[in-house]
């Protein structure tokens, strides 16, 4: 009787007894077909552990190739008496090494298969839940892009496909007049350095509202220095851009204000910072523009040694 052993790896084979010999055999005949296998030069070795034991006589070997290389081997063995391998029992063996590696083949395929689509699904969910843009374009005039994240219908008002696909706008229209000149030249300067660039300028949204953004990014460059493309995340600062204006608006009547009193200070509580009034720093006989603000400590001293009769420059 035959007795088939299909093996889907190497280790197995090598607990037999397997070794170089068997492996290059198989590598320069592309078979192993021994009629009298407990003799035979390529198969003797494994007498001891494999072929005495099972009761093995005859034994024809085909390997499992996947892209060039052995996965594993397909072993047919006859039980009892000998058997002299024909052709027909050469090209069956074959055919069956052949579905193997094809099985073989397609299993690693639909792994990869499941893995792509889970890295792509984890991309997918991690896009969609960036406060912004997550690009990828080329380095021209236009800022063309190959990717652009589903953010950016948020932040501009505009779809991804309209950037992609229907390529109904640049990105670079977005941007507004004032900014593109400076933009472009900034990428450039970070690119010539092979540098990473922070840009902080304004665009015009689908509905014709300014935006602040900020945006940082980079050059991918393949082994030869060549430059492929722009990858980089643009985020809505507007909100920090308009705190900051109402700071510094805040600041500038307040300081109208303090000009305008003859009250004499102001103690911020939280900075431990003390605004001296332009009427009093005159009184004590100041320059205003260097005591007009300072610290609770510098103010304690200024007054300690007006006290003592001695004249104190902040």
């Amino acid at each position: 009787m035959l007795k088939c052993l299909h093996s889907l790896g190497l280790g197995f084979l090598s607990q037999l007894g397997w070794g170089e010999l068997q492996f290059n055999a198989l590598q320069h005949d592309q078979l192993i077909a021994a009629d009298y296998a407990q003799t035979d030069p390529k198969t003797q070795e494994l007498s001891a552990s494999y072929l005495i034991p099972c009761n093995i006589t005859s034994v024809l070997d085909v390997p499992i190739q996947i892209r060039g290389e052995i996965a594993g081997v397909v072993c047919l063995g006859k039980v009892g008496t000998i058997r002299h391998w024909t052709a027909e029992d050469q090209n069956f063996a074959r055919s069956l090494a052949d579905l193997v590696s094809l099985a073989m083949e397609a299993r690693e395929h639909k792994q990869t298969e499941l893995a792509l689509a889970e890295s792509q699904r984890s991309l997918a969910t991690l896009m969609s839940n960036i406060p912004g843009i997550a690009y990828r374009c080329l380095n021209d005039s236009d800022w063309t892009m190959l990717f652009i994240s589903e953010g950016c219908y948020n932040l501009t008002g505009y779809s991804v496909e309209a950037f992609t696909q229907q390529k109904i706008l640049t990105y670079n229209q977005l941007i507004h007049p004032d900014d593109q000149e400076a933009v472009f030249e900034q990428v450039q300067t970070a690119l010539d350095h092979h540098r990473s660039y922070q840009l902080t300028y304004r665009i015009i949204t689908a509905t014709g509202q300014l935006k602040w953004v900020g945006e940082q990014g980079q050059g991918i460059f393949d082994s030869d220095g060549t430059l492929l493309y722009l990858e980089g995340l643009i985020t809505d600062i507007t909100a920090q851009k308009q705190t900051e204006a109402a700071l510094r608006k805040s600041e500038e009547r307040w300081q109208l204000v303090l000009q305008g009193t003859k009250d004499g200070i102001d103690w911020n509580m939280t900075t431990d910072e003390m605004f001296v009034s332009a009427y009093l720093a005159q009184m004590l006989g100041y320059n205003d523009q260097n005591i007009t603000r300072c610290s609770t400590g510098t103010m304690k001293q200024c007054f300690s040694t007006l006290g003592n009769g001695v004249s104190y420059r902040v």
